[in-house]
């Protein structure tokens, strides 16, 4: 329990310098509003119910998902499920921001089948992951802003939190207003890590982030 306190303490003052482009995010969109995001690993679809639930299918989340939160403009909650193919998880989020720094820390709890048989009996082995991440606007210009951010991810393979995988990545993200027939549109590029505990190697630890998202409100205001 003492080593793992020690690891989440670490993550968070890792995870804490950016906005949750990667990690789990507790805001919720407005209703109404319909984003779409394609990258790795970053591809979502989302939309926003009621100012207070929030449905899609991405990567983040896991498979498809539908989320519960509230909040203002400088601090969220966030809960919700998601679920692939023998596959679920409970996860939920927390985040602050102001104009300049944005904090986001969450976790989930993942159950999938022992055994992908279905011949077999199934005992489902559940894990855990803690992740956040923190973002700096450090540019503001016109309709144009760039951030920069970092984040992190501790997986544990039981409910004791026995390492499994450790996860972090840099990244600059370039956001635009009014772009072509877009209200909005986000463009971000960065570098992955990952760490299993095997020997590193370039071509299995190391990753290229990428994601470009936008997004479109259904109701005029």
């Amino acid at each position: 329990m003492k080593k793992l306190v020690i690891l989440l303490s670490i993550f968070v003052l890792v995870g804490v310098s950016m906005g949750a482009l990667v990690s789990l995010d507790p805001w919720i969109m407005p209703m109404g509003r319909i984003s779409f995001s394609a990258g790795n690993p970053t591809w979502a679809v989302r939309y926003g119910l009621l100012d207070f639930v929030e449905a899609g299918a991405a990567m983040k989340e896991q498979g498809g998902y539908m989320k519960f939160g509230f909040g203002n403009e400088n601090f969220g909650v966030g809960l919700g499920i998601g679920t692939a193919f023998m596959f679920s998880n409970i996860f939920g989020a927390v985040g602050f921001k102001t104009d300049e720094l944005e904090i986001d820390v969450g976790g989930r709890l993942i159950q999938e089948p022992g055994s992908y048989d279905p011949r077999e009996e199934q005992n489902p082995d559940l894990s855990m992951t803690f992740e956040g991440e923190i973002s700096y606007l450090f540019s503001k210009e016109g309709n144009s802003k760039n951030r920069i951010g970092i984040y992190g991810r501790y997986i544990s393979k039981d409910l004791k939190g026995t390492f499994a995988e450790f996860q972090s990545g840099v990244y600059i993200s370039a956001m635009y207003k009014d772009v072509f027939f877009m209200p909005y549109a986000r463009l971000s590029g960065g570098i992955m890590f990952s760490y299993d505990g095997e020997p590193i190697a370039l071509y299995r630890n190391f990753g290229i982030l990428i994601d470009i998202t936008t997004y479109f409100d259904i109701f005029k205001k």
